[in-house]
């Protein structure tokens, strides 16, 4: 392959993953709370679940192809 071609495969994997890692935050950002419904009389009191961690974005370097292509 020339550097050429390196250098444009690196860049499509580089814009893939951080279009995953992007897309995965966005759908996190979207999704309710809770689905749990309000407890009637006869049912017993429900404990809510503590909320779930956020997927992890990149951080500000990590969006820099330079940075990425050096890890």
């Amino acid at each position: 392959m020339s550097k050429t071609e390196v250098e444009k495969n690196e860049e499509g994997v580089f814009n893939s993953w951080l279009a995953q890692a992007d897309h995965l935050v966005e759908e996190w950002q979207k999704e309710p709370l809770s689905d749990a419904q309000p407890p009637s009389e006869s049912d017993v009191p429900v404990v809510p679940e503590p909320p779930t961690q956020p997927p992890r974005a990149p951080i500000y370097f990590e969006r820099n192809i330079e940075v990425w292509r050096q890890l």
